[in-house]
């Protein structure tokens, strides 16, 4: 790592989440100079700070995230640092996660972006856009040194939140198309102390084991679970355990494991705020660590296998799930996930399940009226004009702020489908750069012949239906 960093690189990643690590190694591996700009003082972002297992498969238990983020998975596994299969049990489909150590993954990750060539630029956000017309430039950057601006050849979005193609003017959406609202936001946080055994026992409910060993972790090892507070509905309402829920017996809530003795809490919640404004995000930082602090004493007094249990650490910051989805030259809908969709200009796939928490206050984890998402047991394939934003150019898209409707969001935004993301975004930044082209006008059969030739899976050999006329979003 240079002591000063140029001011000019052929690529910019902004965000150092799952989708900007594969754009950024993507980048370099493919002989990009690459900046890759992170916030905190870590990568991973979700990935690792929402404590999270990780959808690397579809609902039929088949892996369809290879390339970066399978060899990322492999990498951490061979020094027995995740579990790539935990299979769900008690459950009709044969749905499938993986459960990694998180601060292993801090580091690998890291690594992994500086094998590739790439700089990184630590404990810095982005404050605006360079523009020359309608095409991104470079970005203005504050750290502590003061402000800086990085130009750039090709800039890659993977703020999550859009931040990147919001400054430089791109149209944006937010929420459900009925009445706006985004699925609520969640503070992880971890208890010692707990028996998953007695845990699962207690509820009766589907649960997650490991499908096989990796250093510590037994085959057999439960790493997924879910509590329902129905059978302590009456201490949740005298002990008026989350406020913002009426009725307590429709709470549920789900948590994982990757060690024993440990559970991974998603558990708090709160609804009717928006993570791209600063005053809901300070409210939920709030509120949500109260609810932890009051989550666990409850537990501890009345769910069998919680009764030792105690918070060794909490996120560093709120979870969001969903905020701007930036409109782009496709419009990824819920019938595409729904239907399979497969596309000529593929360059990634999503099989996670359309995971979208009620954004109404509740208590369920998912929204109702969405059980039509059983249906769909496959995957469905990401097109490349989903990561290019509608008049803006020099920008490529990668993470859930791609170009999809509130439900197909859902599906991709999970840590698999946003790597196999960033993994051809930061492809196609480097190519575009260096055959001289806006990424727009890229050649999109050799973008996918080097994916496929850098691991990537675009179900090879699966007859694609071309679209005459390309669907955009009004």
């Amino acid at each position: 790592m240079p002591q000063q960093l140029d001011s000019r690189y052929d690529v910019v990643v902004v965000g150092g989440g799952p989708a900007g690590i594969a754009a950024a190694v993507a980048a370099g591996r493919n002989g990009a100079k690459t900046l890759l700009v992170e916030k905190l003082g870590f990568l991973g972002g979700e990935a690792v700070t929402g404590l999270i297992l990780h959808g690397f498969h579809n609902q039929r238990g088949e892996q369809v995230i290879h390339g970066i983020g399978g060899e990322m998975l492999q990498r951490l596994h061979d020094h027995g640092y995740a579990v790539r299969r935990v299979q769900m049990t008690g459950n009709k489909t044969t749905a499938a996660a993986a459960s990694v150590d998180h601060e292993a993954m801090k580091y690998l990750t890291m690594e992994m972006v500086l094998e590739a060539g790439a700089d990184i630029l630590f404990h810095t956000v982005l404050t605006d856009v360079v523009m020359q017309g309608n095409a991104v430039k470079g970005v203005v950057l504050y750290h502590k040194s003061g402000f800086q601006t990085m130009l750039a050849k090709t800039v890659v979005d993977a703020t999550g939140d859009g931040d990147v193609a919001a400054r430089a003017g791109a149209r944006f959406e937010k929420g459900r198309p009925d009445d706006g609202l985004l699925q609520p936001l969640t503070l992880m946080f971890t208890l010692a102390g707990v028996d998953l055994g007695r845990v699962v026992k207690a509820t009766g409910l589907a649960y997650g084991k490991a499908a096989e060993s990796s250093g510590e972790q037994k085959e057999g090892q439960i790493m997924w679970f879910r509590v329902a507070i129905a059978p302590w509905a009456k201490e949740a309402a005298e002990e008026n355990l989350f406020p913002q829920v009426e009725d307590k017996a429709t709470i549920v809530f789900r948590g994982n494991a990757f060690r024993q003795g440990e559970a991974n809490m998603n558990a708090t919640f709160l609804n009717y705020v928006d993570g791209t404004n600063v005053y809901d995000l300070a409210r939920a930082e709030i509120e949500c660590r109260r609810q932890a602090v009051q989550l666990t004493g409850f537990l501890k007094r009345h769910v069998p296998g919680f009764e030792k249990a105690y918070i060794t650490r909490s996120a560093p910051h709120i979870g969001v799930r969903e905020s701007r989805r930036i409109i782009g030259d496709y419009y990824l809908t819920y019938e595409d996930f729904l239907e399979e969709a497969k596309f000529e200009d593929v360059i990634a796939r999503s099989g996670f399940f359309a995971d979208i928490h009620d954004p109404k206050a509740t208590g369920g984890m998912h929204a109702p009226g969405k059980g039509e998402t059983s249906k769909a047991k496959g995957d469905f394939d990401v097109p490349y004009r989903s990561l290019l934003p509608q008049g803006i150019e020099g920008l490529v898209l990668s993470g859930r702020c791609v170009s999809a409707a509130h439900e197909a969001q859902a599906s991709l935004r999970v840590t698999g489908p946003v790597m196999a993301i960033g993994q051809a975004a930061g492809t196609a930044a480097a190519m575009a750069v260096q055959a001289g082209v806006a990424p727009r006008h890229l050649s999109v059969k050799d973008l996918q012949k080097r994916l496929i030739e850098q691991g990537a899976d675009l179900h090879q050999g699966v007859p694609l239906t071309p679209i005459p006329t390309p669907r955009q979003h009004a």
